[in-house]
């Protein structure tokens, strides 16, 4: 029988990629083993395959193989030690193609969040919001801020209980603006006056500051008579 050598058409396109690592989930930023074999319609591997294995993955920060071809030495199997790291938590995909885009396979591995190294002041507690930085309030308004650690690739940690502080105040912004939840995990600014302040969070040794928070003036809503 006629044996592939990564042509395409006929035969070939019943062959497809066999990708293998050992855990089912790993930590971002682990190297990762991974074991790609090229197998028939029976899952026999083909021991003469001589095509070219190109990598890819969902994860935008993966580091992966460079494009690699099969020897006789393989035969048909060939391990990838330490060579793969993927970086974004949460189900990534590790693709395998063949250079002539008939022989493909794939492995899906669960990416998990490493140690916090930082803290951020978001707008939502399950890390699904955005940093903080210089919003502007119309007087009366009020904003949301949650302590977030993450890892050192931005993958969402915790939401934690941290030391909430109102600081660099101008106007009539008052430290009284902020007031942090129970649990300590969050904090609301209202801006009833005009001014600006800068929300500062602290988490063990982990720190962060919003930009300057502007509250200003709403609409004149009515008119006051007074004397002086």
């Amino acid at each position: 029988p006629h044996q592939p050598g990564g042509g395409v058409g006929g035969e070939f396109s019943i062959y497809h990629f066999v990708v293998t690592d050992g855990p089912g989930s790993v930590a971002a930023g682990a190297a990762l083993d991974v074991r790609v074999a090229v197998v028939d319609f029976l899952d026999q591997v083909r021991s003469s395959y001589s095509g070219k294995a190109i990598f890819t993955s969902t994860d935008p920060l993966a580091t992966l193989p460079a494009p690699y071809t099969f020897t006789t030495a393989d035969a048909g199997m060939h391990t990838f030690d330490d060579a793969v790291i993927l970086r974004t938590a949460g189900a990534q995909t590790i693709t395998v193609t063949d250079a002539t885009g008939t022989i493909v396979g794939s492995l899906t591995v669960n990416v998990l969040a490493g140690a916090a190294t930082q803290l951020r002041i978001e707008t939502a507690a399950d890390g699904t919001g955005l940093e903080i930085t210089t919003p502007t309030l119309v007087a009366g308004g009020s904003l949301a801020a949650y302590a977030v650690t993450r890892d050192v690739y931005g993958n969402f940690v915790a939401n934690v209980a941290a030391t909430w502080s109102l600081l660099d105040l101008t106007g009539d912004v008052v430290a009284g603006d902020l007031v942090p939840a129970a649990d300590n995990k969050s904090a609301v600014f209202t801006g009833h006056l005009a001014g600006t302040g800068v929300i500062d969070a602290v988490s063990g040794v982990f720190t962060d500051s919003t930009g300057a928070i502007t509250v200003v003036a709403g609409i004149v809503s009515r008119l006051s008579i007074e004397t002086a």
